[in-house]
């Protein structure tokens, strides 16, 4: 999840995971994603809190990218998801976390497929 730099923020970066994790689900069992258009303005929107917020390591930012790169996906705005997706891998891409990794394969693969 995020690194323990952003530790007093935590809960709000979990409340964050857990919208985009309910609207991922959602949308992977083909609900639209207008029956939840609020739950996905106020995530969009608290991430773009976090992100005009300094301090935050790179982890972090590159994970709220990444975040929000999903929320655009959801949302059918492919063009927006990829460049999401890149100033996360940009942010990101000297670290050495496999998990990410994966995570940037796997969400180019689904700009891709769908």
């Amino acid at each position: 999840m995020i690194s323990s730099v952003d530790s007093e923020n935590f809960e709000l970066f979990a409340e964050i995971e857990s919208s985009v994790a309910t609207l991922d689900a959602s949308f992977c069992l083909g609900e639209k994603i207008s029956s939840q258009n609020k739950l996905a303005d106020e995530t969009e929107k608290q991430i773009d809190i976090f992100l005009l917020e300094s301090g935050y390591s790179k982890e972090a930012q590159s994970r709220l990218w990444a975040l929000k790169g999903i929320l655009k996906f959801i949302e059918g705005k492919k063009v927006e998801a990829n460049k999401c997706f890149e100033v996360s891998k940009n942010l990101y891409k000297n670290h050495k976390i496999s998990n990410y990794k994966k995570l940037f394969k796997n969400c180019q693969k689904l700009l891709v497929y769908r």
